[in-house]
């Protein structure tokens, strides 16, 4: 059983649902696309564990806990109590709940926004099954694949980065180009969750290599807005996400999702034509 169906059985979700995580689990799911040594991370990398906060010995708090961190200040305030900065508003928004200040803790944090996606993806976009922090074999350096969901059969790669801008390089982009060149997914999202991202950032991935085995770099970036919020287009099936005017991860999820379908639906018309209908196995004609 996965951490996250561990999780999610204190939730609302349906035993029928459960089910189809564990027939349409990920590690399932990557191995019929022929990849091995798919390993899902444990809830003891994330904020989440017993050890590190009593509350969470009962795993019915677990689910509340993520709602409450789909929130962007209650997502800060969590921030700065691991990092040791949380101010009186902070911890009052927190209720009681802090965290120790250590290197552990602050991975732990961006480990606990991975699983937040993986969480939402399955409760709130009815995906058949999702998971957080997965290993493939082979997989591009850049560390593991943050959220890995799996929608009617069809693999989406979620990505966060959190904190300043201006840690976000060249290299780390790059890398989740190749991550997504190495996997293959139907498509991947990057949401950039900070407090102001400049078109700057966006613009770092001009010139970044789409494969690491051709020279075909990024030229162009498709840039869009929707319900006022900025969303950009790489490559087909490459969008970065800007979160930084409403933190709100699950609606920022829902635009992304909305956006790639509308392209996908664009690009088949553009790409299609009438046929004659002879060629369908019918009677009939083109009418011009």
């Amino acid at each position: 059983m996965s951490t996250l169906t561990t999780i999610l059985q204190s939730s609302t979700i349906s035993r029928r649902q459960l089910s189809l995580m564990d027939i349409f689990s990920i590690p399932h799911t990557l191995a019929q696309r022929g990849f091995v040594g798919v390993t899902e991370i444990q809830i003891e990398d994330t904020l989440l564990f017993p050890n590190g906060n009593p509350l969470f010995s009962n795993k019915n708090e677990i689910p509340a806990f993520l709602n409450q961190f789909n929130q962007k200040p209650f997502r800060i305030a969590v921030r700065k109590s691991v990092y040791g900065n949380a101010t009186t508003d902070d911890l009052t928004r927190l209720n009681g709940l802090t965290f120790d200040v250590t290197v552990d803790n602050q991975q732990r944090y961006g480990k606990t926004v991975e699983m937040l996606l993986a969480y939402l993806c399955v409760q709130y976009l009815s995906a058949f099954s999702a998971s957080f922090g997965v290993h493939v074999d082979g997989s591009p350096e850049g560390g593991d694949f943050d959220c890995l969901v799996n929608f009617q059969n069809s693999l989406y790669h979620f990505e966060s980065k959190s904190g300043s801008v201006t840690n976000i390089t060249s290299d780390q982009l790059q890398h989740f180009l190749y991550r997504h060149d190495y996997l293959t997914p139907d498509a991947s999202i990057l949401f950039l969750d900070s407090t102001d991202v400049s078109e700057d950032v966006f613009r770092r991935f001009l010139g970044l290599r789409l494969h690491q085995n051709t020279t075909y770099t990024i030229d162009q970036i498709l840039k869009c807005k929707i319900d006022g919020r900025r969303v950009f287009m790489i490559h087909p099936g490459i969008v970065v996400v800007d979160i930084a005017s409403n933190g709100d991860i699950l609606t920022n999820i829902r635009i992304g999702m909305r956006f790639l379908n509308r392209f996908a639906t664009y690009d088949r018309a553009t790409m299609s034509k009438l046929v004659e209908p002879k060629h369908l196995g019918l009677d009939g004609e083109i009418l011009t």
